[in-house]
């Protein structure tokens, strides 16, 4: 799931039910990367309207993160994130799902909180 010689902190959020087993704790040295692949939740009729909104917290210019969208047709994109350490510092990624429609965050998805720790 990683590069280099990035480190999984936390195992995994393997109780949850819509975001499976994304590890939500990262430690990189600067210059690494690492991949974190999200679950690949198939379009139905109650997930057609859904998107997953991104926030990040912390100094913006030492992560350089790239979404990648899903491939396979029917699939919810973003199927997963590429982060970049460029400086230290401490970054949370914050993914919410939410409804196109109505801007609103899915009430039965919670946010997941992914940390990345950055050291030199």
């Amino acid at each position: 799931m990683g590069s280099g010689n990035s480190k999984i902190i936390s195992p995994s959020t393997a109780s949850d039910p819509f975001w499976g087993s994304v590890p939500q704790q990262y430690s990189l040295a600067v210059g690494e990367t690492v991949s974190i692949d999200l679950p690949q939740v198939p379009l139905t009729g109650k997930t057609e309207y859904w998107q997953i909104n991104q926030e990040v917290l912390g100094s913006q210019h030492c992560l350089v993160e790239d979404a990648i969208a899903s491939e396979d047709e029917g699939i919810l994109s973003p199927t997963q994130i590429s982060v970049q350490a460029v400086c230290p510092g401490e970054f949370h990624i914050i993914l919410r799902v939410v409804d196109l429609i109505s801007g609103e965050e899915i009430p039965d998805v919670r946010p997941l909180d992914i940390f990345i720790n950055i050291e030199n």
